[in-house]
């Protein structure tokens, strides 16, 4: 979903583009910029990925679940819908 999130696009074109922290070297702000970006998006996806697992953990029946992914589908169609207006 993170290659389809237009909010994610918007933030990394402004770290990235939208203001230099170092107008000295180039090398120091890249390092310092993919520094700031990894300490924000690897802890995210490893919360995500422990949800995934506590999630799994739970025993639920198979129309339980059914009704869950139903339910998350639809509001990744409404999240995709708003993104496109």
């Amino acid at each position: 979903i993170q290659l389809f999130n237009p909010k994610a696009y918007v933030v990394a074109l402004a770290l990235f583009s939208g203001f230099p922290f170092s107008y000295q070297s180039l090398i120091i702000e890249t390092f310092l910029k993919f520094f700031i970006s990894n300490a924000i998006w690897i802890p995210a996806h490893i919360l995500w990925l422990y949800l995934g697992i506590i999630f799994n953990k739970i025993n639920l029946t198979p129309a339980t679940r059914g009704i869950i992914n139903l339910f998350l589908a639809f509001l990744m169609t409404i999240a995709v819908l708003f993104s496109m207006i």
